[in-house]
């Protein structure tokens, strides 16, 4: 299976600078979010969300079932975690 590469956006849709990376069209999002995560060098108790043609990704589908193509953007949400008021990661 051929690689394909896609393009990291913010929500704005302004490009993410480095933010093209090269991924197996037949792995699951949460296997891609593991490689945005490294790239992005992304706290590891931040949520990350990936959103493509207006809908968030869930993790268990894998990438070629979105129909994403060579050179398609993926916007990225990186939210931040922090205590709730029980204590409790959120």
């Amino acid at each position: 299976v051929a690689e394909i590469s896609l393009k990291l956006t913010y929500l704005s849709g302004s490009p993410i600078p480095g933010g093209a990376l090269l991924v197996n069209p037949h792995h699951t999002v949460l296997q891609f979010k593991v490689v945005v995560e490294k790239a992005l060098d992304v706290d590891p108790w931040s949520r990350v969300d990936l959103i493509y043609g207006g809908q968030k990704m869930q993790n268990v589908r894998e990438l070629a079932s979105y129909q994403v193509c060579d050179e398609d953007a993926i916007q990225v949400v990186v939210r931040s975690a922090f205590k709730t008021a029980s204590g409790e990661w959120e």
